[in-house]
């Protein structure tokens, strides 16, 4: 938690804008105290929707949230991604096929692809 905290721009007053991110802190901050692999994994999914959202949010310009702290957000993203998928035994996301590219949700396969990608390299 605390690597998360000083990641995304740390200060808990600049944070209060942003109801969000102090979701994604809350679900950090859950995730890090669970033992139960299926907890985990539950929280997993969480944090993977409610980054994806954020990021969205960013996409579009919303001024609620804090575009330099988008990189601590991305890299949680890509943790999560990768959490889930290791806990479903699989390599990549199935849904990443080529009928999604034209998809109205092409940026959000675009951003899962770019997160499997770099987890599979790093």
């Amino acid at each position: 938690m605390v690597d998360w905290f000083r990641d995304s721009g740390g200060s808990a007053s600049k944070r209060e804008a942003d109801i969000i991110l102090k979701r994604i802190d809350d679900l950090v901050d859950i995730f890090n105290r669970q033992i139960e692999a299926f907890d985990k994994i539950y929280t997993a999914a969480d944090l993977y929707f409610t980054t994806n959202y954020w990021l969205k949010l960013v996409d579009q310009g919303n001024r609620t949230v804090n575009k330099s702290r988008e990189p601590a957000v991305f890299a949680l993203f890509k943790a999560a991604v990768d959490a889930l998928c290791k806990s479903y035994n699989v390599s990549e996301l199935q849904c990443l096929g080529e009928q999604f590219a034209q998809s109205p949700g092409s940026c959000f396969w675009a951003r899962i692809g770019r997160a499997r990608a770099e987890v599979g390299s790093g």
